[in-house]
């Protein structure tokens, strides 16, 4: 057993020793430390204590304990780790736990309907881009979230990748109905069929996006504005942030 911090120790010596508090009540709590003495006995031998001394010498108790509580409240507290600022800021209003990657594989084949969102971001177009995505049950609670660094692309070709990549997560927990939101408009009405696809480099992502759809009942893409998809935007720029030479 590890030794009493110093200022437990003196508490407990000050309570204790017959020169500092010369009381019957001391001899009662002295008797109270040795574990071979049950407290049943000590009340029933009475030790010479008054029923007075008796309810004192149980108060006295109860005050070094609570003495010794705080002490070790004190203690446990100047010896915990103190976390960085650089560990607990917020990033775009996020805590960095709330940015790391992972899949609930348990949920799989769980969960029929699920909603989701996604973004794609670059540092200059071309430049380094990252792709974020968060996977929902009907009720909130999240089953999957994406943030990946891709390299140097374009930002249509990360909206597009975060969104195969969310596709293919979703696949593989067997979701069956999806609902998922993006707030790059161009991508969203090129998938629904309102703008043609006239750049080269985009036609074999979105025909790898026409097939992962055919593998769920139903999918829906809707646009809305960026401060509405504040966490997919998180997480696609999150992993350049942490990663910068990703």
């Amino acid at each position: 057993m590890s030794p009493l911090p110093k200022q437990i120790a003196e508490l407990a010596r000050k309570a204790l020793d017959p020169e500092l508090t010369k009381t019957p009540a001391t001899a009662f709590i002295e008797a109270l430390a040795h574990r071979g003495t049950g407290i049943c006995t000590l009340v029933q031998n009475n030790h010479g204590l008054t029923e007075d001394e008796l309810r004192s010498a149980f108060a006295k108790t109860a005050d070094l304990l609570s003495a010794i509580e705080d002490e070790l409240a004190k203690t446990k507290h100047k010896d915990a780790p103190q976390k960085s600022k650089a560990s607990t800021a917020l990033y775009k209003g996020f805590s960095r736990s709330e940015l790391e990657p992972f899949v609930d594989t348990q949920a799989a084949g769980q969960i029929a309907n699920a909603f989701a969102a996604v973004d794609g971001a670059c540092k200059g177009n071309p430049g380094p881009a990252g792709i974020g995505g968060v996977l929902e049950t009907t009720d909130g609670k999240q089953i999957a979230r994406i943030s990946q660094a891709i390299g140097n692309q374009t930002n249509n070709i990360a909206e597009y990748t975060a969104f195969i990549t969310l596709l293919q997560t979703a696949a593989s927990l067997n979701i069956k109905r999806l609902q998922v939101q993006s707030d790059s408009e161009l991508m969203v009405k090129q998938i629904n069929g309102i703008y043609k696809v006239k750049n080269a480099n985009i036609f074999p992502l979105i025909k790898q996006v026409n097939q992962l759809m055919q593998q769920f009942e139903s999918v829906k893409i809707i646009h809305v504005p960026r401060e509405k998809n504040a966490l997919a935007d998180a997480l696609s720029t999150w992993c350049l942030e942490k990663n910068p030479d990703a």
